[in-house]
């Protein structure tokens, strides 16, 4: 019976931490990039999946119209993307995601590209994310600040030093834990410098 009683309330605990996210595929080519995909996780936040050369283009081509409001972008980063040189047709594309933080009580959403509609989509409810408070915090806070549990890592996934080493220079890893990226990058043409 209790074997049975925690099994049933783990299930239960496991089910609520997994997030919940809605797409909408866009797929759709701007002078900027390309828009693949809209992703709206149960945290509230809104990702623009897509490619670009220039990050910087990309994100400002994007803006996000909620209500009457232009929403400004709380982040925009690139991702490591192995399809892209065949989709795009040349190399120097790389993966690039736009996010936004949905305001409470938001309930739909146009995305537009250079003053053109590219979706409209209904934002569905979710709940208040972990760590909110560090998303608008005017602080620079330590690894045990925000992490509970774990050592820095001391080896780099494959994916992110291939994304590090086209990164244009200088390359300053900040907050670099155990240095395993700036090991990594040095002893070829870059000389990233740690700062901690």
């Amino acid at each position: 019976m209790f074997a049975s009683l925690a099994r049933a309330l783990a299930r239960r605990l496991c089910r609520a931490r997994v997030p919940h996210t809605v797409e909408f595929p866009v797929a759709r080519t701007i002078a900027a990039g390309r828009i693949d995909t809209v992703v709206i996780h149960s945290d509230r936040v809104l990702s623009v999946m897509g490619a670009a050369e220039e990050l910087a283009a990309f994100r400002n081509a994007l803006r996000l119209v909620i209500g009457a409001a232009t929403m400004e972008p709380a982040h925009a980063f690139c991702v490591p993307r192995h399809d892209l040189p065949e989709l795009m047709g040349r190399a120097g594309f790389r993966g690039a995601v736009v996010e936004w933080i949905l305001p409470p009580g938001a309930s739909a959403a146009t995305l537009e590209a250079n003053g053109e509609v590219c979706a409209a989509f209904d934002i569905p409810e979710g709940g208040e994310p972990a760590h909110h408070h560090l998303r608008t915090s005017p602080y620079v806070h330590r690894r045990e600040d925000i992490y509970g549990s774990g050592p820095p890592v001391h080896e780099v996934a494959p994916d992110t030093l291939a994304l590090a080493r086209l990164l244009p220079e200088p390359i300053l890893d900040f907050g670099c834990g155990g240095g395993a990226l700036v090991r990594a990058l040095r002893g070829g043409p870059r000389d990233p410098r740690p700062w901690n």
